[in-house]
C-alpha cells in the first residue's frame, strides 16, 4: 500500500545529531517536522529555530507558519489542543511567538515557541539570544537548478549553520539536546551540503550513514508515495511543469544527472593544461594527447599552465579573468561536444557544465 506522508517518527529513532531527507513535494517533510514542533513545546516547552538564507526570507516562511497543521492535522492530540488552547501566533523580530485566546477572544499569555534566523550575515554567539531550542531547521536547503538565475548558495553554508548552532546549544543559555534538519528536493547533485557530506555520485533510495555517523541522509523513494494531488491529477504547478525538461526531478525528486555519461579518472599520462575557479570549486584540464581525451579534475600543477579565477572570494563574478578565460572556454566545449572529455566524478561534471552555461558558453 502506498504511503500518504513522510514518517518523521522512524526517522527520529536514529536521533543523529543532522539529518538530511530529500524528498517528493506533498509527500509531508515539512508539515510533519512542524507539527513535532508543537509537541516538543507543548510537552517540553522546547522551542525549534528555522535557519533562512537571507533576512528576506523570514516574512515568506514564518507567514501562517502553523495555519496548515491547524487545518489538516490528523493527529487527534493535536486537534484536540487547537480547539481547547486556541493558539495564535506572531513575528516579532527573530523570536516567533504563541499567544492563546481568552473568551473575548483577546490573546494572553504570549511566550516565546521558535526563532527565525538567516545566513546571510556572520553574527557572533554573542550578538545573538536563543534559549531552550530543540530543532534547527533548513527548509529549501537544495536550491532548484532553474531558480539559480535568481537565487545563490551562500559562502560556507555549513560553517555558518554551525555558528548558529553553536549559539543556541552553548550551555547555560537554556541549553537542550538539540538535532538539525534539512529539507530539499533531490533535483541537484551540485549543492554545498552534499559537497561538505561527501556525497559525490547520485544516493541509493532510503538511509545513509555520512561523515562517521553525524549525518543521517534520507533519499526518500517516490514511488513509495501517493498523494492527495496525485489522486487529483496534481496541482495546476505540477501540470504545468508536466512538459518540462526536469519534470520527473521537480515532482518526483529525482536527480537530473546521468550518472555514467563521461566519467573516467585520468590516465597517468595525462598532461596539465589549466585551470579553472569558480564558486570555491577547482577544475583542471588534463589532456592525454595519446589517446586524443581530455579530463577534468578537482588537481592543479603548481607553477603549471594557466589558472582563471572566475570568481572572487566573495563569490563574485571576476570579468577580467572571464574574459581572459573565454578563448579556452570555447575550446574545451568543442571537445566536449565531440565527445573528448571525461570528468572524474557526475558533481565535478555537473558543476564545470554549469560554470559553463552561467558564462553562456553552450
Amino acid at each position: 500500500m502506498l504511503k500518504s506522508y513522510y514518517d518523521w517518527r522512524d526517522t527520529f529513532t536514529y536521533n543523529y545529531d543532522v539529518t538530511f531527507v530529500v524528498g517528493k513535494r506533498d509527500v509531508g517533510k515539512t508539515f510533519g517536522l512542524r507539527e513535532q514542533f508543537l509537541r516538543d513545546y507543548i510537552n517540553h516547552g522546547e522551542r525549534f529555530c528555522a535557519v533562512c538564507r537571507y533576512k528576506d526570507d523570514i516574512p515568506r516562511v514564518s507567514s501562517e507558519y502553523f495555519e496548515a497543521i491547524r487545518e489538516k492535522t490528523l493527529d487527534e492530540k493535536l486537534k484536540a489542543w487547537f480547539a481547547d488552547k486556541r493558539p495564535v501566533f506572531k513575528l516579532e523580530l527573530n523570536n516567533y511567538k504563541i499567544g492563546f485566546l481568552d473568551e473575548n477572544g483577546k490573546a494572553k499569555d504570549w511566550d516565546i515557541i521558535g526563532y527565525f534566523v538567516y545566513m546571510s550575515v556572520k553574527q557572533s554567539s554573542k550578538e545573538r539570544s536563543f534559549a531552550k531550542v530543540r530543532r534547527f531547521v533548513v527548509d529549501e536547503a537544495i536550491i532548484e537548478p532553474e531558480d539559480l538565475r535568481f537565487r545563490r548558495y551562500l559562502p560556507d553554508e555549513w560553517g555558518r549553520l554551525q555558528s548558529i548552532v553553536q549559539s543556541a546549544t552553548k550551555v547555560g543559555n537554556g541549553r537542550c539536546e538539540a538535532n538539525v534538519y534539512l529539507l530539499g528536493n533531490a533535483v541537484d547533485l551540485i549543492n554545498p551540503w552534499f559537497e561538505k557530506f561527501r556525497v559525490y555520485s547520485i544516493p541509493k533510495f532510503g538511509k545513509h550513514r555520512l561523515l562517521g555517523g553525524l549525518v543521517l541522509l534520507d533519499y526518500v523513494d517516490s514511488s513509495l508515495y501517493s498523494t492527495k494531488n496525485d489522486e487529483d491529477g496534481g496541482t495546476i504547478a505540477s501540470r504545468m511543469l508536466a512538459g518540462e525538461k526536469n519534470s520527473r526531478a521537480l515532482l518526483e525528486n529525482e536527480f537530473t544527472v546521468d550518472e555514467s555519461e563521461f566519467i573516467e579518472r585520468r590516465t597517468r599520462g595525462s598532461r596539465y593544461e589549466c585551470a579553472f575557479i569558480y564558486r570555491g570549486n577547482i577544475y583542471g584540464i588534463w589532456t592525454d594527447w595519446g589517446r586524443g581525451l581530455s579530463y577534468v579534475t578537482p588537481k592543479i600543477l603548481k607553477g603549471g599552465g594557466e589558472v582563471y579565477a572566475l570568481t572572487t572570494e566573495d563569490n563574485r563574478v571576476n570579468y577580467l579573468a572571464a574574459k581572459q578565460a573565454r578563448k579556452a572556454m570555447l575550446e574545451f566545449i568543442d571537445r566536449y561536444g565531440a565527445g573528448l572529455v571525461r570528468f572524474e566524478n557526475v558533481k565535478l561534471r555537473e558543476g564545470f557544465l554549469r560554470m559553463l552555461r552561467d558564462f553562456g558558453v553552450k
